[in-house]
């Protein structure tokens, strides 16, 4: 579920820098392997480890078989939570397009 989002947002990136919005994705892998996973999917966007799944609790994202379940969030430049989408196995994960609805307000 993850692979396709990630490669839609990568090959997106310049719409969100367009609009001068940071782009973060952040894994469960430790420093090693999100290197590896920036080197081998050619990400544009930055990947920060959190392999404690600190953030990922503290966004409350949920998990399956122990690992954090992928979520989406936009945030304006003051940390305000303007828009957030949970995965589920309906609607997996909030497209390009929804996240820049978000942006764009």
């Amino acid at each position: 579920f993850c692979f396709p989002h990630i490669k839609a947002l990568n090959e997106n990136w310049e719409k969100f820098a367009d609009r001068n919005i940071e782009l973060l994705m952040i894994a469960s892998t430790d420093d090693r392997q999100s290197q590896i996973v920036v080197r081998d999917l050619g990400l544009k966007m930055p990947l920060l480890s959190d392999p404690g799944c600190q953030l990922f609790r503290a966004y409350q994202v949920g998990q399956a078989l122990g690992a954090p379940l992928p979520a989406q969030f936009v945030l304006d430049a003051e940390g305000k939570l303007l828009f957030k989408h949970l995965f589920s196995f309906i609607d997996h994960n909030a497209s390009v397009d929804t996240l820049l609805q978000y942006v764009d307000r």
